[in-house]
């Protein structure tokens, strides 16, 4: 909310927080992303949230969320 320091644009479907994160409702299309951490996926199944990285070459998943 903006009353709180977030930033909100386009009826509040892209919010900027405080922290720093942007928060979108809806999807995203690129051309292009560079990660450097990893990406936070949801398990459809169980709900369960992943971090994916690549490692030598490997996808890796790890239970929980990217740091």
């Amino acid at each position: 909310a903006y009353g709180s320091g977030n930033i909100e644009a386009f009826g509040g479907k892209i919010v900027m927080t405080t922290d720093g994160s942007i928060q979108v409702l809806g999807s995203i299309d690129a051309q292009s992303i560079k990660v450097d951490q990893g990406v936070t996926v949801k398990d459809k199944v169980t709900g369960d949230y992943y971090c994916m990285t690549v490692e030598n070459g490997l996808v890796v998943s790890i239970p929980g969320e990217c740091q």
